[in-house]
Order: structure tokens, then sequence, then C-alpha cells
């Protein structure tokens, strides 16, 4: 006696249920895995516990699974205040993990409350007995999303991620504006990141919408607890210089009655002022000169100021002083003085020249 097979239907659900149990169990397998390679971590236990206490706005708690002299409360504060999405839902998995003698890694893919994947990377390092947190990787998500919102043409967004004090709107959206083919494409490689005292820089490598790679590098200040983007450097581009004397050139020529002195310079990273599509630039030019004898000569004196045109949103301007010393200074060293206020900005640089009339 025969038993009849499943008729084509039944045996099309019988395929399906296999397949879906298969997903299932690739699921569970994951699961486990995920629990035996990670959970049972030291490092993973803690990070869980820290991660916790971040979701539930518990700053000190998150902190005591920190390193102080490897990483301030103000550095957590900031962190914390910096991407509030990221942390607030908890939601986190582990990505990968490196074990070396007394220091480990781990990766971390946090679920923000926008539904984003931000990947973090924990350092760690054994201390007296125990794992404490000594690095936390987590500013390439700033940068992220900033970018992103650049590509979306959304300045106010962009906006959010920059110190105000620094860049204003007007020199972003200039920026973005003379530059369209450098940020519209919305790709960029992993950040390197580089720390400083009171700062840190990210650099990355973006690749625009002209198939050209633009490195650009972006520089961090703390502004009201929260790391604001204060400068934007490219040399690729030819913007984002800070405000710099560059390239002083002493030439002399005696003539009567003393010795007539002209200072060649450039001034690089001056701001731009915005008028529709039209950019300009408006800087003032000082001097000072002090005698070989300690009598001031020139007290910073306005010797011009400068307000034309720019092509670029971070033009250098190409300058001199022009002043005669006369024969009662007498011979000897002299010290002149290069003071530039760049007007737009607000900020202003100086440097020293110093200069021999025999």
């Amino acid at each position: 006696m025969s038993i009849p097979g499943p008729a084509r239907a039944d045996r099309g659900g019988v395929l399906k249920l296999a397949g879906l149990g298969c997903a299932a169990l690739l699921f569970l397998l994951a699961f486990v895995f995920a629990l035996v390679v990670f959970g049972t971590k030291p490092q993973a236990k803690l990070l869980d516990a820290h991660l916790a206490a971040l979701a539930a706005g518990d700053l000190e708690t998150a902190y005591q699974y920190v390193e102080p002299t490897a990483i301030s409360k103000d550095d957590l504060r900031s962190m914390a205040d910096g991407l509030p999405r990221a942390w607030k839902s908890g939601k986190h998995s582990y990505q990968a993990w490196e074990l070396k003698t007394g220091s480990a890694r781990l990766g971390v893919v946090l679920t923000g409350t926008d539904g984003k994947e931000y990947d973090v990377s924990y350092g760690f390092q054994a201390l007296d007995g125990a794992w404490k947190i000594t690095d936390i990787e987590w500013e390439a998500n700033l940068l992220d999303a900033h970018l992103a919102a650049l590509a979306a043409n959304d300045l106010t967004t962009a906006y959010e991620y920059v110190a105000p004090s620094n860049i204003s709107k007007d020199e972003l959206q200039a920026l973005l504006e003379l530059n369209p083919q450098v940020w519209k494409a919305g790709e960029h490689s992993k950040p390197s990141r580089e720390k400083r005292t009171d700062e840190f820089v990210l650099r990355t490598a973006i690749q625009g919408s002209d198939a050209k790679s633009y490195d650009v590098a972006y520089v961090f200040h703390r502004v009201e607890g929260a790391w604001k983007i204060a400068g934007i450097e490219s040399k690729n581009l030819g913007f984002g210089a800070p405000l710099a004397i560059r390239a002083v050139k002493v030439t002399q020529e005696k003539v009567d009655g003393g010795t007539k002195v002209r200072i060649d310079f450039e001034v690089e990273g001056c701001a731009v002022r915005r008028n529709g599509n039209d950019l300009s630039v408006d800087v003032s030019l000082k001097a000072k000169v002090v005698a070989p004898d300690g009598k001031v000569l020139i007290a910073e004196k306005e010797l011009e100021r400068i307000q034309r045109p720019s092509p670029t949103p971070n033009p250098t301007v190409t300058a001199n002083h022009r002043y005669t010393i006369p024969e009662t200074a007498g011979q000897g060293e002299y010290q002149a003085t290069i003071l530039v206020d760049d007007v737009v900005s607000g900020k202003g640089v100086s440097q020293v020249v110093p200069f021999r009339i025999d």
C-alpha cells in the first residue's frame, strides 16, 4: 500500500516552513555565538553596565567604569551630550573584539533612538586587577551626521555640528555652494583621529560626485560642553587654513635721511563676508616698529585696510608694510611687528619680524 505524497501546494508550504526554520536556527546560532564570544568577556559585562547607565542619563554610574586619568568626566559628558540619540535607547550589539596583554578593544554598534546605527570603539586596560575604559572612539559619528546633512543639502542640520563663534552659517553655505562636487556624494573614508589637549582632529577622504578624492581635516573644539566643528581645512581645495602670516620678506633701500623698509607677506585663512552670491574680505593691517634703543617709532598704526572681493571662502591676502626709518634712530637690530585684524571673523594674528640697519 502506497502513501500519497503531499499536494503541490502542501509541498510549497513545507518548503516555506523549512526555510523559516533554517532562518530561525541561524539567528539562534548567531545569538549563541555572540553570547559565547562576547557575553562571557569581562569587558562586555562592564560595557553593558556602562551603556545602561548612559541610557538612563546616570553619568556618575557610567563614569565608575572609566579610568579618570585617561578620560575626564567632562569628556564623558561631552560625549553623552554631543550625540544623545546614540546612547539613549540602550540598544547595542558587539561587532569586533581584540585582546592583548593587559588591554582590549571592543567594537560596539549602538542603535539610536532615531533607528540609525552608530559605530563606537571602546578601549580597555587592566589596572590594579580590574578592567577600566581608557579610550572611546565615537567622534566619527558627529562627522558622519554633518556630512550626511551636507549631502542632503540640509544646511540647518549640518550647522548644528558647527561652532558658531568659529564658522558662520554664511561661511558654511559658501563652502557648500563653491564646491558642490565635494559634498553631494555623501561618501567618505573612515576618519583618523588625532587627540590634542583642548581639541581633536578628524581627517577623512571625501569621494566627490566628480569621482575625485578630497582630503579634508575637521578640527573640533568643546563649546558649552559639546564638541563642535571649529575648523575645516583642505589643501586640495585651498580653504580652511587658520589665520596666519606667511612668506615674510624684508627689503631695504637707502634714501636721503634714512632707510626705506618694505616687508612683504601673505595672510592665510581670512574669513569672508557674504552678500548674496558675492564674497569679500575685510582685513586691517597695522604695524609696530621698535628701535635698537627700545624707542617705539611706530605704535600699532593702521597702514592699510583691505576690502575687496574674494573668489574663495577662505582666501589668502597678499600685502606689505612700507615705512622709512630715519637716520637719527641709529644703527642696529630693529623689531617690526605685523598685526592683522580680520574684521569679518573678529580674529587677529601678529608676527615679529626682526631686521638690521647698518
